[in-house]
């Protein structure tokens, strides 16, 4: 529904199983035809369409809740899904006023939207758009990057994008990113993956279809053909984490970062055993080969805080952990993270800036990385 001039104009989108395709009906407000599912992602609609339409396809369409989508001042679609709800069964209708649940699990980060970024490039967004999943698409198969956290049907939303076999991969096994494997067969993943396992997470908790789903360790070199177009697998060193892979788009010069290097923040407290220091030389080293991989017109798509980012990024990361090592390293006692703020210990981090690149850490063992 939006305002013109004097008039309130409301839009409609239905959808239904058809056993037989209607012919277009042509009226005075334009045309009117169906358009199946599949196709959808093609078709162009003003950013609130879009919107809407997905919201319904990844979340809606499986719960009775009502939503309201509100358009702010700076042209944002800012999807207040909890808000009727709120109103019609938390007491809004008992005399003595309103108040808003607690965000739900499932709606912060199983709600998915998704764009192309190029040609059967697909950048699949949640957890507030915090947060990315890419879909790649060749001739013969397509290729899933990361599962998130497990919450909605992600594997009904990813089949609405595409009609061809999925692979599954993982760039680490970090929760976020793993969290829905299950909901697949398969999934290809690097080693020392249970280093990174959340403990106590179990698949079957979850009601997933395949809890039991194979695991394929792949590593440094080996390749996924989509049919017309080949993924190569680059084993990150430890740094961020134990289990990180790289994932580089030979054809579409494309290079999958995972959470190794973002333009937000990399969080460097959870590679343990490793030390800091080791676990810096291995950024500086992760950060020198992509580079070198990369040219100036080189897609680099982290999964967190915005993508694709320039691979100018690596040689700020290179810069952030030589300053650390000759300790002059910009750092700042303020994380400046609403998530990691309310971690238990969290006073214990800094955070270390150096051009557009920073990281999290112990902020001690930065200074004890500054002496050695």
């Amino acid at each position: 529904m939006r305002k013109k001039d004097d008039e309130i104009r409301v839009n409609h989108y239905f959808f239904a199983e058809l056993k037989v395709m209607p012919k277009e009906i042509i009226s005075n407000e334009g045309e009117l035809r169906w358009i199946p599912e599949k196709e959808l992602s093609r078709v162009p609609m003003p950013y609130s369409a879009r919107q809407a339409i997905d919201h319904y396809l990844s979340l809606g369409h499986r719960t009775e809740d009502l939503y309201v989508g509100i358009k702010n001042g700076e042209g944002n679609i800012l999807l207040t899904r909890e808000l009727i709800h709120a109103m019609l069964s938390s007491g809004w209708q008992k005399r003595g006023g309103t108040h808003m649940p607690k965000a739900n699990k499932n709606e912060n980060f199983g709600y998915y939207s998704g764009w192309m970024v190029s040609k059967n490039t697909w950048i699949i967004n949640f957890m507030d758009g915090s947060q990315n999943i890419y879909l790649l698409e060749g001739d013969q198969a397509a290729m899933l990057i990361d599962t998130g956290y497990g919450q909605g049907d992600l594997r009904a939303y990813v089949e609405k994008l595409t009609d061809k076999p999925v692979i599954v991969v993982n760039t680490h096994f970090h929760l976020d990113h793993y969290g829905g494997n299950a909901e697949w067969e398969k999934v290809y993943v690097a080693d020392q993956w249970e280093k990174d396992a959340t403990p106590g997470y179990q698949e079957n908790d979850q009601n997933f279809p395949h809890p039991d789903y194979e695991k394929v360790v792949v590593g440094d070199g080996y390749e996924f053909d989509l049919g017309g177009r080949v993924i190569q697998v680059l084993r990150a060193k430890v740094a961020h984490c134990n289990s990180s892979l790289f994932f580089y788009d030979t054809e579409n010069n494309m290079l999958f970062s995972g959470d190794e290097f973002e333009s937000g923040q990399t969080l460097m407290f959870l590679g343990e055993p490793n030390s800091l220091k080791e676990r810096l030389k291995n950024m500086r080293d992760n950060a020198e080969r992509l580079y070198a991989l990369c040219d100036e017109h080189t897609l680099v798509l982290p999964n967190h805080n915005g993508a694709p980012i320039a691979r100018e990024y690596f040689l700020d990361y290179i810069g952030l952990v030589d300053s650390i090592f000759k300790g002059d390293a910009e750092i700042e006692d303020d994380l400046n993270h609403k998530y990691i703020n309310q971690m238990p210990g969290h006073e214990k981090y800094c955070r270390v800036r150096y051009g557009g690149a920073s990281i999290f850490a112990d902020k001690e063992e930065v200074l004890q990385a500054a002496e050695a």
